[in-house]
């Protein structure tokens, strides 16, 4: 194993690392319920790493083309830091081979289409690829969203207090705002309060048990409403990210990090 294989699969084990930490970190639900507000911070982390696997993996076909063994090492590192935040050995074994074969997909993808073009471009190169991989980041959160649907489902605790005094919250600023205290009297601003303070508890339970035969569907669901949350966010990382790691590559050619060598290359052609 060359120097440049072993640097470079050394920050690819990093990387896979923090994004072990940062998917197996994700609580869509708790997002949704506010009782944990760092999930837009993980996963805005979890994008940012992956736009930077994609672009060491384009380092480490440069440096050697059979690397399976690099991309084993860093999935079973994910895999391990994955189940240690996520819990679930089903979940962690799904995303982890998944997250295999995404650096696969990717390294067999950037050989093809480094054959295609006579002259190197990152924009025809790299940039498809890339975008082409952020399927593979669907599919694992897709997958996230699952199994925490499942976990909640089993628990039948659809409904939160949190939940519920999140819903309430905006009614009760519409009120203060737009009524005086004597409309807002008369208009129930005072029960709608309590609803979100004090009886927050028993509206939950009453909603998860009317809830209980929606149960078995709500892991799909969740999945699905997970992944129509972060398309767009997916979408909005590519227009950001892609042009800082066109950036990124140019320099390294320009630094003679990545040299260009222009070979001869005999071409079959038919005749009449």
């Amino acid at each position: 194993m060359s120097n440049k294989v072993l640097l470079f699969g050394s920050v690819l084990t990093i990387l896979a690392f923090l994004l072990g930490v940062f998917l197996g970190m994700l609580d869509f639900w708790g997002f949704m319920s506010g009782e944990h507000t760092l999930n837009l911070a993980y996963l805005a982390l979890a994008l940012i790493t992956w736009h930077l696997l994609g672009l060491t993996i384009f380092l480490l076909d440069l440096a050697g083309s059979h690397n399976q063994s690099v991309y084993l090492v860093s999935a079973t590192v994910f895999g391990m830091v994955f189940y240690v935040f996520n819990h679930n050995p089903l979940s962690a074994a799904l995303i982890t081979l998944c997250f295999f074969v995404f650096q696969l997909y990717t390294q067999q993808q950037l050989f093809a289409r480094f054959k295609l073009f006579v002259n190197f471009s990152t924009r025809e190169v790299v940039f498809p690829v890339i975008r082409r991989s952020f399927l593979f980041l669907m599919v694992m959160l897709l997958l996230v969203g699952f199994f925490q649907g499942q976990g909640i489902s089993q628990k039948g605790n659809l409904v939160t207090p949190a939940l519920v005094r999140t819903v309430t919250g905006p009614a009760q600023l519409l009120l203060k705002r737009q009524f005086p205290p004597e409309i807002r009297d008369s208009l129930g601003a005072r029960f709608v309060s309590e609803l979100g303070a004090n009886q927050a508890p028993q509206i939950a339970h009453a909603i998860n048990q009317r809830l209980l035969i929606y149960l078995p569907f709500l892991p799909f669901v969740f999945g699905l409403l997970v992944l129509a949350f972060v398309s767009p966010l997916i979408t909005l990382s590519e227009w950001l990210l892609l042009p800082v790691i066109r950036l990124v590559i140019r320099d390294l050619i320009q630094l003679k990090v990545i040299t260009i060598t222009h070979e001869t290359v005999e071409r079959e052609t038919l005749k009449l």
